[in-house]
């Protein structure tokens, strides 16, 4: 019966087997998190990455965005976004809604960014 925990297949319709197959799979996630951060921050930063630090004054955020460039538009766009729909609504009502709306926005982003 073991030689079928390899079938994906089989696995998806065999709870017996699905149960066996996961059995093993007790993972420490708070372990593996510190072995990923670990990882990431042992690479000594590079030129952009310290212009960005500097810029933004995050060193996390600075990392995050050198080693996911994909991201990078994404995150200007939604920065921009906010700072727009703020403005206008501070020129208009005369009240800064910027710092009111600046979470409220991000929040809403990345909610509709993951569905």
């Amino acid at each position: 019966m073991t030689d079928h925990l390899d079938d994906v297949a089989h696995l998806s319709t065999c709870d017996v087997c699905r149960r066996r197959a996961a059995e093993g799979l007790d993972v420490n996630l708070d372990a593996v998190w510190i072995g990923v951060a670990a990882e990431a921050w042992t690479k000594p930063a590079g030129r952009v990455e310290r212009v960005a630090r500097r810029l933004l004054r995050s060193p996390g955020l600075a990392r995050a965005l050198v080693t996911t460039p994909s991201l990078v538009p994404s995150w200007i766009l939604a920065s921009v976004a906010v700072l727009a729909i703020g403005a206008l609504a501070t020129e208009s009502t005369g009240t800064p809604w910027v710092p009111l709306l600046a979470p409220a926005l991000a929040g809403a982003a990345i909610a509709y960014a993951y569905g």
